[in-house]
């Protein structure tokens, strides 16, 4: 019996020992490529987050974050992204090298590292990188604190074993010789294995490796219990401790695990297959949507913001905020929201975007580009998500807008505001072109 108790106890350490070297040798998964190598990509700690959170400056600049969405290097600007819908985030990666594999298109990807935040904009110092992969990969990577753990919990077993087997072996210990068994503590075995399948779940559930440990030794009563006149209740016992260090952890990395910083318990993570779930944003875009079924589109304006008249300048839609914005020398600026539309002449969502940014290459000085990216499409029409900054009239201003191609009609939806006031209005606004849809 004492053989069964350590083959089962040195199973589950060979398989701690399996997943770390699984886990180290599939960390950054590039779909048969070599994925890249970043400075901190074996730190531990981060925490899951969504790339809305990080753009709408919800981390504290330092924090450990990893994130899933949409990976893409911006050609224009030579600059990764992640995205999420109509949130992006700029990733620093220059700590990591052997990027390659990741700059030939856009990709479900992981992202973990630190929140940087400059002139009021957040991005993320990349730590590690890797592409969509198999289930067991992606909550590997996810689950770094809790292999990290496993292995710990491994050469502890291992040491502990190996040294009783040494000590043996030498003649400085002796194996025990068994005692007499009487049939009351066979069938309190029985009962002992029964009990401590139906309780493992919630002991698994509060700590894994006292989880772990407590299925074994359920197994081992429920041997040594077969030998009662509760054979049923030893065999039912035995099942559920089975069946218990079977589907726990396995529901554990489905969850997604990581390591609390009050010590070694673990804590389900957010679900975030097929969509991260994230916290509801308040409400700051209109209820209803401004519906112009002759241009064949529907916005849901920031909330407070007016319509105005905009065929004046050539514009299909114009809107205003109901305020003015300050900067800091005493100049004023409405914040906006215009619509440009017309045949597409053979344009796609990607080439209007080429075209957008070059004419603000030629008429905006000092242009940066902070958005240039596909959004999923919407009902078959193609999207893109176009931004960035620079001085026009003497103002320092920022836009932000999206291309939409649909039934051979190009629209583009555009918001602008000062720089320095683009925090304030920033959550409205992309909510606002999210809510955008053309007919």
């Amino acid at each position: 019996m004492a053989m069964l108790h350590n083959a089962l106890l040195g199973a589950i350490a060979i398989g701690l020992f399996g997943g770390m070297i699984a886990y180290g040798t599939l960390f950054t998964p590039v779909k048969g490529d070599e994925g890249p190598t970043c400075a901190g990509q074996h730190t531990t700690g981060h925490k899951r987050v969504t790339v809305a959170e990080i753009a709408r400056n919800e981390e504290a600049p330092g924090a450990l974050v990893k994130a899933y969405g949409k990976l893409d290097r911006s050609a224009a600007s030579d600059v990764f992204y992640l995205r999420d819908g109509a949130y992006a985030v700029r990733l620093d990666v220059a700590g990591c090298e052997d990027l390659e594999a990741f700059e030939r298109g856009e990709f479900p990807a992981f992202v973990k590292g630190r929140v940087v935040t400059r002139d009021g904009v957040s991005f993320v110092r990349v730590d590690g990188m890797a592409q969509d992969a198999p289930w067991l990969v992606r909550y590997a990577f996810d689950a770094s604190a809790f292999f990290g753990l496993a292995f710990l919990f491994a050469l502890v077993l291992a040491f502990f074993r190996g040294v009783g087997w040494f000590l043996r072996l030498i003649g400085f210990s002796k194996q025990k010789a068994p005692k007499a068994v009487t049939e009351e503590q066979l069938q309190r075995r029985a009962g002992s294995s029964v009990l401590t399948g139906l309780f493992a779940p919630v002991v698994w559930a509060i700590n894994p490796f006292v989880g772990a440990y407590s299925s074994v030794e359920g197994i081992v009563s429920g041997v040594k219990g077969l030998r009662s006149k509760k054979r049923a209740a030893a065999i039912a016992g035995i099942v559920l401790c089975c069946l218990t260090a079977i589907v726990s952890p396995l529901a554990f990395l489905a969850a997604g695990v990581y390591q609390d910083s009050e010590g070694f318990f673990l804590r389900p993570l957010i679900e975030r297959f097929p969509e991260p779930r994230m916290k509801q944003p308040p409400r700051l875009i209109e209820k209803e949507p401004y519906v112009d079924a002759k241009e064949g589109f529907s916005v849901r304006l920031p909330l407070d913001w007016e319509t105005g008249d905009g065929s004046g300048f050539g514009l299909t839609f114009l809107a205003y905020a109901p305020e003015e914005d300050k900067t800091p020398e005493g100049k004023t600026f409405t914040p906006n929201l215009t619509l440009l539309s017309g045949p597409s002449e053979g344009f796609d969502a990607k080439k209007s975007a080429e075209a957008i940014i070059a004419g603000r290459m030629k008429t905006i000085g000092d242009f940066r580009l902070h958005e240039d990216e596909a959004l999923p499409a919407e009902n078959g029409h193609e999207r893109w998500l176009v931004g960035g900054s620079g001085v026009s009239d003497g103002n320092d201003l920022r836009t932000l807008g999206i291309i939409e191609i649909a039934n051979g009609r190009g629209y583009f939806l555009e918001a602008t505001t000062l720089f320095s006031a683009w925090q304030e209005h920033q959550e409205a606004i992309r909510q606002s072109l999210d809510s955008f849809t053309a007919r």
